[in-house]
Formats: C-alpha cells, sequence, structure tokens
C-alpha cells in the first residue's frame, strides 16, 4: 500500500491547481473519446469558468493527443 496522505503533498496554490485541474480535464477527454472541436465546445457551455481555465484545458488535451 502506498504512503499515508500528508498535506504537504496537495497542491495548495491556486495556479498549481489549475494547471492540474487542466490536464485532468484534457485526460477526462480523451478517456471518453472526444474529438478536439468536441471538447471545445463542451468547455464553451460552462462560461463561470474562466477562458484561461478552458484554453488550458485544450492545451493539455493537445498534449495527451
Amino acid at each position: 500500500m502506498g504512503s499515508p496522505w500528508d498535506t504537504s503533498l496537495a497542491a495548495h496554490e491556486e495556479a498549481e491547481r489549475n494547471a492540474l485541474r487542466a490536464e485532468l480535464d484534457g485526460i477526462i477527454a480523451h478517456i471518453y473519446g472526444m474529438t478536439e472541436e468536441e471538447f471545445a465546445y463542451i468547455l464553451s457551455t460552462f462560461p463561470i469558468v474562466p477562458q484561461a481555465q478552458r484554453d488550458a484545458a485544450l492545451v493539455a488535451f493537445r498534449a495527451v493527443g
């Protein structure tokens, strides 16, 4: 089994959390078999998500594929 949880391992800074979220979003879009166009459309339906976060998710999606 792995090591016990330690809060020092957590992403405490907002920029780091946003980067991790974007990376996860891009990976998950690939897991679901989305095209870039489909993923971009889905991201566009979340107007409360900052554009920079949506752009980062697309960049992450491209990096995975």
